[in-house]
């Protein structure tokens, strides 16, 4: 199978998926007449999908990797940003996933399971903070100590969160703070601050701390006899395999370091490792730099671990080299001073620290790479492979060769589209200048099942001339052309007029200011104008027969249904248009006295511009959130099949909703609040969908970040 992906680059998948969340969606599909205004019931967000007869969802093209949440074994699991590793009491590999607010446990046949989820209330956002390293502490009573940015939780399996430790920097003073935990379950922390921090702030002192738990006030941090003796020599601390605590020490102006262990009386004893220091730092490091070494662990065999940059060519200056944050080296040094040295298998965009490697008892190196969303393992003989996760394949060259302008390429997808007169799947695309992920215009291409190639047909530059062009999306005309913002277009991209007549007085200004979000012409020869707070209707071959539903000025926008002259619209997100000119949408009722999140409807509009109401679309399932701080859920598009049922893209939750005539609703592609690509047998799983489009043989094409499936619906 033929892959095509976006070629993101430097823009991270999440930014584009938000920054497609704004713009609106256009599908097609059934026929209805006005009624009477009817209550909301809701949708409750079933896990069961409903019934179908295709053979499942298959790939079309792109690629399945990328980050997720799905459990199962090996590649068929997903990680997202995995920032913190631990081994439990058995040897299973323990995994903070940042962004799924979870800990994932890896069993030893390689398969991956949640086993604590919480949410932002439980432990707040500003506590698990991407770009910062983290640490998981398996207690032995089998609950977890998690750090976060000021706090330390334990978490039980049982789903009790507790706050344990708070700190502040008076307290600590950590520049450097890494906290563990010895095989009795007592907790300790190491700081160490750099060069820089020292100069700025004085010296903060090196030192092993132990923490008690069970106090509330200074009184819970003691310095270890011993420790305070070492000055700024402290380096790191790790734990090894038998639960013991080792101190690395800088010794004799930094020329070497001595290992430390915290014996049975809780005292630093010398043990017999050195460490050669010219021998472990790379030689473009500046003086004084030990704050750049970092010590992950110490084997059963005494064997170290430790972590520090590479060296690469100045840019600035091709004679000298400076140290390479982003291509680090993992080191196994022995009591001989001979070592391996083993490169992070992808470029790392957060520096190796606190919790992101452990080794196991047999020898078995772990590390978490979060920017890729895997988990790697080093074997004794130095081998790397993928414990666990699937990167995407972000290179666009090898699979979707579309005829874009020299020097530029694609740098994320928004739609799919189908247009029926052609029977042809264009893709909208966002692109910019090559090797930058930059966005400087929207590209339609044709996408073609087996060239994966075609030239532009519709482009729109970022412009005065076009202020919201990137927030509008084109639709098909059915004729073989296009509407784009705000303009018709013929299937090479040339002009049509479009005779479009003036919006009526008394509507709110921003309506006469900005060309409509989305475009639509269906049988009857109407044309349908998204303008999101109102909808314009008219007929193509005569303009001056029209009506607008909503929009008026000084009214307060609100989803209220009736006829044409009388109802009201919130938000219209989504929106799809039947060939009958029966209009579909999700409408966003702005927030009331008493409200803290806004209530979404699934709204149908007659032909003679008559509003009801489907159904309302609640969230039923609590967690099935936690990507998104400030919505239910977003839902990115819709569709229409031939019998009236209509189909959600809803993105923040990873599901294809199917809602029926009646308003009964379920989930028909994905597993709500599950992210990750999973083919096959219905459900599946999907990963953030962002468009949907439903041919005249019924088949569904669901475009995602990363990849255009499809699956045939009865």
């Amino acid at each position: 199978m033929n892959y095509f992906v976006g070629e993101v680059q430097s823009w991270p998948r999440r930014t584009l998926l938000c920054m497609t969340l704004c713009a609106l969606c256009a599908c097609g599909g059934s026929s209805e007449t006005s009624g009477v205004a009817s209550t909301p019931s809701p949708v409750t967000g079933s896990n069961e999908p409903a019934p179908s007869t295709s053979s499942g969802l298959e790939l079309v093209a792109g690629s399945l990797g990328g980050p997720g949440n799905l459990d199962g074994v090996g590649s068929e699991a997903r990680f997202n940003f995995p920032l913190a590793l631990a081994l439990d009491s058995e040897g299973r590999l323990l995994v903070l996933s940042v962004d799924d607010r979870a800990i994932r446990r890896v069993d030893k046949d390689g398969r991956v399971n949640t086993i604590i989820r919480w949410t932002k209330n439980q432990i707040p956002a500003s506590e698990i903070v991407r770009n910062e390293t983290r640490q998981l502490l398996p207690l032995p009573d089998g609950s977890i100590l998690l750090v976060g940015y000021r706090t330390v939780f334990r978490l039980t399996l049982q789903g009790s969160i507790e706050r344990v430790f708070a700190w502040e920097r008076a307290l600590l003073q950590p520049n450097y703070l890494k906290f563990l935990v010895d095989r009795n379950g007592q907790l300790y922390a190491v700081q160490s601050s750099d060069t820089n921090t020292a100069v700025l702030f004085g010296q903060w002192s090196h030192r092993l701390v132990k923490i008690s738990m069970d106090r509330k006030d200074s009184s819970a941090v003691q310095a270890v006899e011993g420790s305070t003796v070492f000055g700024s020599g402290v380096i790191d601390a790790a734990v090894d395999t038998q639960g013991r605590i080792h101190l690395l020490v800088s010794q004799a102006n930094e020329t070497f370091a001595s290992l430390y262990h915290l014996n049975d009386t809780e005292k630093l004893v010398s043990a017999d490792s050195v460490v050669m220091l010219d021998k472990v730092l790379p030689s473009c490091l500046p003086a004084m730099s030990l704050s750049y070494l970092r010590f992950h662990a110490i084997d059963a065999g005494g064997n170290l671990y430790l972590w520090a940059p590479k060296c690469r060519v100045d840019d600035a200056n091709p004679a000298q080299q400076r140290p390479d944050f982003y291509h680090t080296e993992i080191m196994r040094y022995r009591k001989d001073g001979t070592s391996d040295r083993w490169i992070m298998p992808v470029p790392s965009t957060l520096v190796p620290g606190n919790g992101n490697a452990v080794v196991s008892r047999e020898g078995s190196l772990f590390m978490a790479v979060p920017n890729s969303d895997e988990v790697y393992k080093v074997s004794e003989t130095g081998s790397v492979s993928t414990l666990a996760g699937l990167h995407a394949d972000q290179s666009l060259s090898t699979s979707l060769t579309p005829m874009l302008p020299p020097n530029t390429a694609i740098a994320g997808f928004r739609d799919v589209i189908w247009e029926p007169l052609s029977k042809q799947i264009y893709l909208d695309t966002l692109a910019g200048p090559a090797g930058t992920g930059l966005i400087g215009f929207t590209a339609l291409l044709p996408f073609d099942d087996a060239r994966k190639t075609g030239a532009v047909v519709l482009r729109s530059e970022l412009s005065d001339k076009h202020p919201t062009g990137f927030a509008s999306r084109p639709t098909a005309d059915g004729r073989g052309g296009f509407f784009a913002w705000g303009e018709r277009r013929d299937g090479q991209g040339r002009a049509v007029p479009l005779p479009r007549p003036r919006l009526p007085a008394g509507l709110h200004p921003d309506l006469y200011n900005y060309v409509p979000r989305q475009v639509w012409l269906d049988a009857n020869g109407w044309v349908t104008e998204n303008y999101v707070i109102a909808v314009h209707r008219w007929r193509l071959e005569q303009p001056s027969q029209s009506f607008v539903v909503g929009g008026k000025s000084g009214a307060y926008r609100d989803a209220v249904d009736g006829p044409a002259n009388s109802a009201m619209l919130g938000v219209a997100r989504a929106m799809a248009v039947d060939d009958q000119g029966v209009v579909y949408f999700v409408d966003e009722a702005p927030l009331r006295d008493g409200e803290s999140r806004p209530y979404r409807l699934l709204r149908r509009m007659a032909l003679d511009g008559g509003v009801t109401t489907v159904t309302g679309l609640r969230d039923e399932i609590g967690l099935a959130n936690y990507n998104n701080s400030s919505a239910e859920y977003a839902i990115e598009d819709i569709a229409v099949d031939k019998t009236g049922n209509v189909y959600l893209a809803d993105t923040t939750n990873h599901v294809i909703r199917k809602v029926a005539p009646d308003g009964s609703a379920s989930v028909l592609v994905g597993q709500l609040g599950q992210r990750g690509m999973r083919l096959g047998a219905l459900p599946g799983a999907l990963d953030s969908p962002l468009g949907i489009e439903i041919d005249d043989s019924n088949m569904m094409y669901i475009l995602t970040p990363g990849a255009l499936v499809r699956v045939q619906l009865p």
